[in-house]
């Protein structure tokens, strides 16, 4: 490159023409005080990046403890969502015949009790049965009990005893509420002796009603094939009289069922 510099002398005027090259860098280069200005200028530039990148790291981290909070609290939430759902549902049934509830997984026992319900002769009684708790609490009542009140008597299982493993007749029988919090439906199945597919056991038995010849009607439970007699109740005091229900083929078709056959059951939830 041609560099041209104009001097002007009392004599007149002259021209100096001064050639800068390649040179020239190099020169530059060499010179301590330029190199010096230009490494300080690289650390500053390089001092600038690390407070960014420092600035950028705090971010970071504070958006990754943000996340962790964020996540405790989306699990503590589901937790408590789950718990509540718990709390809100499942199924309630009962279980005729044991004073537990089955060893299930979200399986409660409500209360447990005894069997109740009319009189096997009285032919205005309630046909259905009650699970009576074994703490029940008085009621205030200024009824007249001798005006002809609805009665509810204890139940015996009056024949069969040997279905159910018992050592004689005439045993009182036990029973309990229970509640299912994994479940939300429960079905009794007469006439078999396990669910159907995608269902799961409750418990298992036999049907049981009141004596044919009775005057009273009663239901058709599922009593436990495992009965929980209540102790000391062995007595004949008759009341709700269960005796095993057995199949009769008249208009019930046989096959599939045979005559004269128990009836098994299964409570099965869902």
């Amino acid at each position: 490159m041609i560099k041209t510099f104009k001097i002007r002398f009392d004599l007149g005027t002259c021209f100096l023409i001064v050639l800068a090259s390649a040179t020239d860098k190099r020169i530059l280069m060499s010179d301590p005080n330029y190199v010096a200005q230009q490494l300080n200028h690289l650390q500053s530039e390089l001092q600038d990046l690390k407070v960014q990148v420092e600035s950028q790291k705090r971010t970071i981290d504070t958006q990754q403890l943000t996340i962790i909070d964020l996540q405790g609290l989306t699990n503590s939430q589901q937790a408590a969502i789950q718990k509540l759902s718990n709390e809100d549902t499942g199924v309630v049934y009962t279980r005729w015949g044991r004073q537990d509830c089955p060893l299930l997984n979200g399986s409660q026992t409500v209360y447990s009790g005894y069997i109740g319900g009319g009189y096997f002769n009285n032919p205005g009684d309630a046909s259905n049965s009650l699970c009576m708790p074994d703490d029940p609490t008085a009621g205030h009542s200024t009824f007249d009990t001798n005006y002809s009140p609805s009665n509810i008597y204890g139940a015996e299982l009056q024949q069969g005893y040997y279905v159910f493993g018992l050592p004689q007749n005439d045993e009182d029988i036990t029973c309990s509420v229970c509640r299912d919090t994994l479940h939300t439906a429960s079905i009794m199945v007469p006439g078999r002796t396990e669910c159907y597919p995608g269902w799961e056991q409750a418990y298992g038995g036999f049907i049981v009603a009141g004596w044919s010849n009775a005057t009273a009607s009663t239901d058709y439970i599922c009593m436990d094939s495992k009965i929980q007699a209540i102790p000391g109740g062995q007595q004949d005091d008759n009341g709700v009289l269960f005796r095993p229900a057995v199949t009769r083929c008249e208009s019930l078709p046989c096959p599939p069922y045979e005559e004269g056959k128990l009836v098994p059951c299964v409570v099965c939830v869902i």
